[in-house]
């Protein structure tokens, strides 16, 4: 099927006018009808092509390889990642609930703590709590030029962990000197 798909979605939703219109729903629908047709390689393909090509984040992305997690490459290890928190995840919370952020923004930054404490164990085999500045960068790299995120949820990945590491650690990631976290 391979670069099949990518067309076959393409012309599905031609008349939204422009790739970039192509809804979550829309994906999701998609993605369902053809389920026993494609493989993660093939999946793979479209969610890249929106990223990189057309600069767009889809959260059904996320849900669709969910699907695949078994049959995709890696997968064992970074469902491993996954599984694993780092200490202090549940006082984390409670500071955040206490400093009165909205459900909403508290939700966010715990996700954002746990995906780049899965990306640490998976590519650094530590977790975030025995990080240092070099290994946030690296990181915030990733985010920025292979995932293409955008600089909002930069920021919001910078701030959950600058705060889980002022909060949980007692500590802070010192911007100054790449490989080193200090204490207050």
């Amino acid at each position: 099927m391979k670069i099949e798909l990518l067309r076959d979605l393409l012309d599905t939703y031609a008349h939204k006018g422009s790739p970039k219109y192509i809804s979550n729903l829309d994906l999701m629908e998609y993605f369902k009808s053809k389920k026993s047709e494609i493989d993660f390689h093939d999946f793979s393909r479209v969610r890249d092509y929106f990223l990189n090509e057309l600069k767009v984040t889809r959260y059904a992305f996320t849900e669709i390889s969910a699907w695949f997690k078994d049959n995709s490459p890696g997968s064992d290890k970074e469902r491993d990642a996954n599984s694993i928190e780092p200490p202090g995840m549940e006082r984390f919370r409670e500071a955040l609930v206490l400093k009165r952020y909205s459900r909403k923004t508290v939700k966010a930054y715990l996700g954002a703590l746990r995906r780049a404490n899965a990306w640490f164990v998976r590519e650094k085999g530590i977790s975030a709590d025995r990080i240092c500045t070099g290994n946030a960068r690296e990181y915030f790299l990733y985010l920025t030029a292979e995932k293409g995120v955008s600089v909002s949820l930069v920021r919001m990945h910078r701030f959950a962990l600058a705060s889980y590491f002022k909060i949980v650690m007692d500590r802070e990631l010192d911007e100054r000197r790449p490989h080193v976290a200090h204490r207050f």
